[in-house]
């Protein structure tokens, strides 16, 4: 190899301030954001702890992360001290904690400078006879351009919290370049020093540095001089390197052995991570997670769909650059160096393999490009991989290298200005979404401070995302918002969310909404998504049960499936011509108000139907005489344009929800059977926060059989859904738990309206585990397998007591029970859970 290895201090200083520059002309968008999510629960923690609670701060390192266990069972106990000196400087002014984050950015893309030159010089470059010594600091620049703003960094950088991507893959960054020196330098032994040091703050910041010791010893395998020439045995040679690499790094390994035993000494898990109902749902899914092409897409193809749309012209321009680039690779192939070129880029990527591993739990991207933070660090060897094979390194000063060279360049350059203009806009979106969050917050706290001493004020429809960024998807974060220095008031006290338990979902708790709904000390409101602030919402609650409710049927024709979903809009309203959807109107003769029934209940024969028994596994059976099918209720938008399935739109009275609510849909059976189908209506928020309705559409799956609904009735559903309501001594908390000890929780309940209901069936979940959240419904009728705790009670009403010890952990648990037959078997539906907590946080009912 030739040439200079050192670019000169002029080329470090214009590449710093380069960087430094571009990161806050990229993301100064981000500056005028507010909080989101996490946030809640992390600024009015440090802000205690400034207010003579240092302890709150200490404490995490021996303690999980934020002490919130119902989410995340993780060691970070360094990242709230980065928060605790933005509350020291800005208290809760959302400005001075995005401007740390836009600093550590501009930070880490400066190590991505010198760590790709390193990885240039000792995985590349060591390997060529003669280069071109200009792309020494011309490489490393591309390489860190891209990164500093490639949109897929939205979540780290706009988002407060994920700063610990951005600090932790700092330290990671300077770690493995000064182990790359050191490997050149085994004498100098400063230079692992540092990287001994940076890899223990990086482990305080964030479990992906655990990485570090195993990346070690890669960067030495792959650093090690070609073995092509010599004789011998390769994978002896491979096991000698990799002995020797170990030999020299094995004090890290040994700060990594410290780290996971205290790590886990202070969560009480060896394992942590995700934790309840949220951890299984990632364990669950991890497989299909881990090889998903889509996700891996999202990476390398940064566009969300939430913000430009599924068919942008970003989405065009960056499958062109992409093309350009397999041209330029193409043409590479005939130049001089190109299979040294090729192998270090093998090299490159053997080393974002080794870098995910601690990433596998969660690795995930949506379609938000939430989730991407996981691949802020894996990114720079990927893109260092792309730079070495399309940009000649060669010093060979041909007409034909030159055209190469700046073409490169000029490619480079085409994606680096897509890159800027899409990261402007994302952390546009990210400022206006997290706006609401602080709009949203400005009316409860106003609104709360309006009321009486006696009265309560409940809020439900809380988002949870905003334009496909992570908002309210736990109730949890509400109570952060309230307290200071995020409001000036604590009105924790005065505020109520039934939105979810505390996991917000498409459905929600009846029994609890019906309780507040009849309490004259409360004063229920929604928030509308559409007009960005709350309403005042009155849903009538019926005296007496209505008689059964038969609706007038027509059909109106077929019509095209739903290509393009845009809030739902285009449900009620699609008169698209075409032959994927068989079309229905119900009509009733008066208004129906949402409380006033909980079922729709649909006969429907199939005629000339594939013999198809259902649309697939989603589908949650109840156990009568036809075999009912409950709708699966997960009610994305993307699913409804999918598969054997129906749904129900409505037009509603409120012009808020109305016409435009996403409409509930269930799986359709085919099989050429009259089929019943019980739609429980009132479960869903969109239906109970659209206003009375006369009528209701039904879209069916035309394309697999003609289909007749033979009757639509409206009906109540005391024959099959329980009573179940909380009864012992606690108060219900602002995110909807029932805050009580474990020696008196105690419940009341009826099951006497339950047709054949011999006994009553109680199940008590895991901690953390709510029992809606995977199947999306409360109206299930097969038991659950996460369960604590199971009896058999003899009555079919009266009161029961939780023993103490089957709740003795503090956590929060879910509980709900059913009408079983003689045999054992549910009949009907489990109740409504009550969930109820016995956890005593460092912030109180926070």
């Amino acid at each position: 190899m030739s040439g200079n290895f050192h670019p000169s201090f002029k080329h470090w200083f214009l590449a710093s301030i380069a960087l430094i520059g571009v990161t806050f002309l990229a993301w100064n968008n981000a500056l005028s954001g507010y909080f989101i999510a996490d946030d809640a629960w992390h600024v009015p923690l440090v802000d205690r702890a400034l207010s003579g609670e240092p302890g709150l701060l200490f404490r995490q390192f021996v303690s999980p992360y934020s002490f919130h266990e119902s989410l995340y069972r993780m060691y970070r106990p360094l990242t709230d001290f980065s928060f605790a000196l933005d509350c020291f400087l800005w208290k809760g002014n959302a400005f001075g904690y995005h401007l740390q984050n836009l600093i550590w950015h501009a930070i880490s893309a400066c190590l991505v400078f010198a760590f790709s030159r390193s990885l240039l010089v000792y995985v590349v470059l060591r390997d060529v006879d003669k280069y071109n010594p200009l792309v020494l600091w011309k490489i490393p620049l591309m390489v860190s351009l891209l990164f500093v703003v490639y949109p897929g960094h939205a979540e780290p950088v706009c988002w407060a919290l994920p700063r610990i991507d951005l600090i932790g893959a700092a330290f990671t960054f300077l770690s493995l370049t000064c182990v790359l020196e050191f490997f050149e330098r085994p004498y100098n032994k400063i230079w692992f020093i540092a990287a001994i040091v940076s890899m223990f703050f990086g482990l305080m910041i964030k479990e992906m540095s655990a990485s570090i010791p195993f990346v070690t010893v890669a960067l030495y395998l792959i650093t090690r001089h070609a073995r092509g020439s010599e004789n011998g045995n390769r994978v002896r040679l491979f096991f000698t390197d990799a002995l020797t690499g170990l030999k020299l790094v094995w004090p890290m390994f040994v700060l990594l052995a410290i780290y996971i035993a205290h790590r886990a000494f202070s969560l009480g898990s060896l394992i942590g991570g995700y934790q309840g109902t949220i951890g299984a749902s990632l364990n669950s899914s991890f497989l299909p997670r881990l090889f998903s092409i889509e996700a891996c897409w999202r990476l390398f193809h940064p566009v969300n769909e939430n913000v430009l749309g599924s068919s942008s012209t970003q989405d065009f321009l960056i499958r062109v650059i992409y093309l350009l680039f397999a041209l330029l690779l193409l043409l590479s192939t005939k130049s001089d160096c190109f299979q040294t070129r090729l192998r270090g880029a093998g090299k490159l990527l053997f080393l974002l393999f080794v870098m995910v591993l601690p990433c596998l739990q969660i690795w995930g991207v949506t379609g938000g490009l939430i989730g991407a933070r996981h691949a802020y660090t894996l990114c720079v060897p990927f893109i260092l991989a792309v730079i070495v094979l399309i940009y000649p390194i060669t010093s060979e000063r041909s007409t034909r290298i030159t055209r190469l060279r700046r073409a490169a360049t000029a490619v480079v350059w085409a994606a680096f200005m897509l890159f800027f203009s899409m990261s402007q806009q994302y952390a546009k979106a990210w400022s206006e979404a997290t706006g609401q969050i602080s709009k949203l917050r400005n009316e409860i706290e106003e609104h709360a401070l309006s009321l009486s001493e006696n009265h309560k004020l409940v809020v439900a429809g809380l988002p949870t995302g905003i334009k496909g960024f992570c908002a309210f998807y736990t109730i949890d974060f509400l109570p952060g918002l309230l307290m200071p220095p995020l409001s000036r008031h604590d009105v924790r006290s005065k505020v109520i969310c039934i939105d979810g338990t505390p996991t917000n979902d498409t459905v929600i708790n009846r029994s609890l909404l019906k309780h507040v709904l009849q309490d004259e000390s409360c004063d229920f409101n929604v928030w509308v998504n559409s007009e960005q602030h709350f309403v005042s919402l009155h849903i009538p609650i019926l005296e007496y049960p209505l008689p059964d409710r038969s609706l007038e049927i027509r059909e109106i024709g077929t019509f095209a499936r739903h290509r393009e979903v845009s809030d739902g809009t285009t449900f009620w309203g699609n008169k698209t011509a075409g032959d994927e959807l068989q079309s229905f109107i119900l009509k009733s003769e008066e208004k129906t108000d949402p409380m006033d029934f909980e079922v729709l209940e649909l006969k429907v024969t199939c005629e000339n139907g594939k013999p198809i028994e259902a649309a697939g596994p989603l589908s949650v059976l109840f156990p009568d005489e036809q075999n009912v099918t409950e709708p699966f209720s997960l009610n994305k938008s993307t699913l409804l344009r999918q598969g054997r399935y129906g749904w129900v739109s409505w037009s509603g009275a409120l012009s808020n929800q109305g016409e435009s609510a996403l409409p509930v849909y269930f799986p359709v059976f085919t099989d050429q059977k009259s089929r019943t189908y019980k739609i429980n209506l009132t479960q869903y928020k969109n239906w109970l926060f659209s206003g009375a309705s006369d009528r209701f559409r039904i879209d069916l799956p035309a394309r697999y059989g003609k289909f007749k609904i033979e009757s639509a009735v409206l009906k109540q559903a005391t024959d099959y859904i329980p009573e179940l309501s909380f009864a012992g001594k606690g108060r219900l908390e602002t995110n909807g738990l029932y805050a009580t000890s474990a020696a008196e929780m105690s419940f009341s309940f009826d099951a006497t309206k339950i047709p054949d209901g011999k006994k009553v069936l109680v199940e008590v979940s895991l901690p953390y585990y709510e029992f809606h959240v995977q199947p999306h419904t409360y109206r299930e009728s097969t038991r659950s397998e996460y369960v604590s705790y199971t009896t058999e009670l003899d009555e079919l009403s009266g009161t029961f007591v939780m023993p103490p010890q089957v709740v003795s952990k503090p956590a929060y648990y879910q509980v709900r029970i059913c009408a079983i037959d003689g045999n054992g078997d549910p009949i009907g539906s489990f109740s409504d859970p009550v969930t109820v907590s016995n956890v005593v946080l460092p912030l109180g009912c926070f």
